[in-house]
């Protein structure tokens, strides 16, 4: 299986209080069957959505971010594992620190559905800054920090500027009946 990514790196630096991250994805191998655990969707100087956890054993969906002064300002490690190699998902990542609700600062969509039970929880404080999408800096696809790739299929791909977008604004979801 290639190793293969895309890269796209900004002239202008992005909203770094508020974007959307919409991706429909379907893996082709778990964590365990990769030689470091981990498989990243997207990443943009330490900002990043990736399929980890702390032990790089488990397929859970965690969006991190740090700030300029390398401090770790977001970090959501989801509950549930996400091991279904036989089907598209679709996965949404919105950050948006200027809200007044801490909860409301970062958020993981799976199919839809807002995730609440995480392993792991730390959100941005208030007007907090990322290093997301800063002109300079690449933005990759498919490839991470320690050069993981991700090993599947992404399509419809968006990174949205400036709004903190929720599932409905890229379609609907039926269940079939």
């Amino acid at each position: 299986m290639a190793n293969e990514y895309l890269t796209r790196t900004p002239t202008s630096t992005g909203n770094r209080k508020v974007f959307t991250i919409s991706v429909w994805y379907k893996k082709s191998l778990n964590n365990t069957q990769v030689s470091n655990g981990q498989q990243t969707l997207i990443r943009s100087g330490d900002t990043l959505l990736r399929f980890d956890t702390n032990s790089n054993q488990d397929d859970k969906i965690r969006f991190f971010a740090e700030n300029s002064s390398g401090t770790n300002i977001l970090n959501l490690i989801t509950s549930s594992l996400y091991r279904d190699n036989s089907n598209w998902t679709h996965i949404l990542a919105n950050f948006n620190s200027t809200q007044s609700t801490d909860v409301d600062r970062a958020s993981i969509y799976v199919n839809g559905v807002k995730l609440t039970e995480f392993t792991t929880s730390t959100r941005p404080s208030i007007n907090e800054l990322t290093e997301f999408f800063i002109s300079g800096t690449a933005v990759n696809l498919g490839l991470g920090v320690s050069g993981e790739y991700f090993k599947g299929q992404l399509c419809d791909y968006f990174v949205i500027d400036g709004q903190a977008l929720t599932p409905d604004v890229f379609g609907f979801y039926k269940d079939g009946k």
